[in-house]
């Protein structure tokens, strides 16, 4: 869930600063699931992505 200092963020921006987060705690990112290319986008890469259908929007 999206705090209120993330609500004027990008899609991009908010989920690769969510990844780093991740790894600066120890984690590591081996694959990211979404409906959107903009959650796969941005540093630090994920090893893997797989993209999900989502028939209801797109966002371009």
């Amino acid at each position: 869930m999206q705090g209120l200092e993330d609500e004027h963020k990008d899609v991009k921006q908010y989920m690769s600063e969510k990844r780093a987060w991740l790894m600066s705690l120890g984690y590591r990112v081996w694959g990211v699931m979404g409906s959107q290319w903009s959650s796969f986008a941005g540093c630090p890469l994920p090893k893997r992505t797989f993209k999900l259908p989502n028939s209801i929007y797109y966002v371009a």
